[in-house]
């Protein structure tokens, strides 16, 4: 550590007549302006943008279940899935081992999902349980005509995989299917 000899500093004990008119003028100039207090937060400005809170409760919790990946992200989605909602609370089915994990992040889920559903929750109550299975739709594809098929085959005769035939084939089908 450095010892460095200490200065005591002076103070003038009154300021002269050009100290003061400076200080004065400065004042005068800054006196009345607000500072600047930063930028607002980021839940004032999405409340703006929040949808009515006068829609009933179960079309609520029907736009919170459908849009819940969005809100919340992947890794809570994996883990969790809004229930219900009653009153000021939220009820989430939560994966068994991952329930501490989300009640340390109970605040943010609740913002989040105040946000997208219009009304301010205060509370969240977690079951543990499976989470529901989410409905896979498979794309209907509707099949290639034959003289689509005749092309693919005439294509495909020197290749002797019965197996690659069939993916060939398959993609062939999902290509046309292209939107």
């Amino acid at each position: 550590m450095l010892n460095l000899p200490k200065q005591k500093i002076q103070r003038p004990k009154k300021l002269n007549q050009a100290d003061e008119s400076l200080a004065l003028k400065f004042l005068s100039i800054k006196r009345g302006r607000g500072n600047y207090g930063g930028s607002r937060d980021l839940g004032k400005i999405a409340k703006q943008f929040a949808p009515n809170a006068k829609d009933n409760k179960s079309t609520q919790l029907q736009n919170l279940k459908e849009k819940w990946r969005e809100i919340m992200g992947e890794n809570i989605a994996k883990l969790s899935f809004p229930d219900a909602i009653s009153g000021k609370t939220l009820h989430l089915k939560v994966v068994g081992a991952a329930s501490p994990l989300l009640q340390m992040r109970s605040k943010e889920i609740l913002g989040m999902a105040s946000l997208a559903i219009g009304i301010e929750l205060t509370k969240l109550n977690m079951v543990q349980t499976k989470l529901p299975k989410p409905d896979a739709k498979k794309p209907k594809l509707k099949p290639l005509d034959a003289s689509e098929i005749a092309k693919v085959e005439e294509t495909m005769t020197h290749i002797e995989s019965e197996r690659l035939k069939n993916a060939i084939r398959m993609l062939n089908c999902y290509i046309q299917n292209l939107p």
